[in-house]
């Protein structure tokens, strides 16, 4: 990560066009200041001051309160922690962060002790940086966005973030993990088992397209005990089903739509035993659900056709 003086450094050579310094050369410019704590005329190497500008781009890449305020105090402090910014320059890094809302958390923030002199950032090794009157007043202005800006569940955000109809199932997941995560107002935990990924797997199959949403529901007896990974494999896998048939028309997971012929339900099947017919080895012709099997009419059954009078079994026959 650049400080704050080697991001100085290079705008003034963009603006100016001049050549990078010499290897060997000064990358660090400082200041020279009084030493207050030395004796008389004592002095000090200091860097020049924070400007709004680098306090704007030192905090580019810091996650949105909007998104997960938690992530955001976390990166606002380490951005405070890499720079060694003191107290007045860490607000002007928070105001550039928060915008137009920094009046509504700011309090009493000031960034600056009893006599006026800015919070110094503690460079003992043994210190954490920010101490005292400088921790507690930047605490003061995270509890402030922890309550202005808490998470809140937009259940209609949710549920308009559906798989479109040319999406990928991985697509589809992380566009909607995304808004999951700014939408659900549930604390992101990796836990299989936790609210949040219970949730997250929940949404994905109840918004993915209808047909793989209702085919993995049927199918997938674990569902309500899985995990998101294992949930994500069984969509992967009803979407390969998808792209099964070719004709647009057929539907999109195969079933057997022949009709069934009539009088060959299990169970019903007349010629058994000695007496069995058709012999061994000799299929009868498939004519459809109606009409006999014997000739192919529809005008009459397999029982009635005059083909098949000498054929019956002996309880078969018709009686004088």
């Amino acid at each position: 990560m650049q400080t704050r003086a080697q991001l100085k450094m290079e705008k003034d050579r963009a603006a100016i066009n001049t050549p990078a310094p010499p290897p060997g050369g000064s990358l660090y410019p400082l200041i020279q200041v009084a030493d207050p704590n030395g004796k008389d005329g004592a002095v000090m190497h200091v860097f020049r001051p924070w400007s709004l500008m680098e306090a704007q781009a030192a905090v580019q890449g810091v996650t949105p309160y909007q998104q997960d305020v938690m992530k955001w105090m976390v990166d606002i402090y380490d951005v405070i922690q890499s720079y060694r910014l003191n107290g007045v320059e860490a607000g002007q890094a928070l105001q550039s962060s928060i915008g137009k809302n920094w009046a509504r958390v700011r309090g009493g923030y000031t960034g600056r002790n009893r006599d006026g002199q800015p919070f110094p950032y503690n460079t003992d090794l043994d210190s954490e940086g920010i101490t005292g009157d400088y921790k507690h007043q930047l605490e003061a202005v995270f509890e402030k966005m922890k309550e202005a800006f808490k998470k809140k569940p937009n259940y209609s955000e949710l549920n308009s973030t559906k798989q479109k109809q040319n999406e990928t199932v991985d697509d589809f997941r992380v566009r909607y993990e995304e808004a999951f995560k700014t939408h659900s107002g549930i604390p992101e935990d990796d836990d299989d088992m936790g609210v949040y990924q219970q949730q997250l797997k929940q949404g994905l199959v109840q918004n993915a397209k209808k047909e793989l949403s209702d085919w993995v529901s049927k199918h997938f007896v674990n569902l309500p005990s899985a995990g998101v990974p294992q949930t994500m494999e069984w969509l992967k896998h009803a979407e390969k089903m998808k792209k099964g048939p070719k004709d647009d028309n057929s539907p999109i997971f195969y079933q057997d739509t022949r009709p069934r012929p009539a009088g060959r339900r299990r169970g019903s099947f007349r010629w058994r035993g000695s007496n069995r017919w058709p012999p061994r080895g000799r299929a009868l012709p498939f004519m459809g659900s109606e009409g006999c099997w014997i000739c192919g009419d529809p005008n009459h059954w397999t029982r009635t056709c005059p083909k098949n009078q000498d054929r019956f079994r002996p309880n078969d026959k018709p009686t004088a």
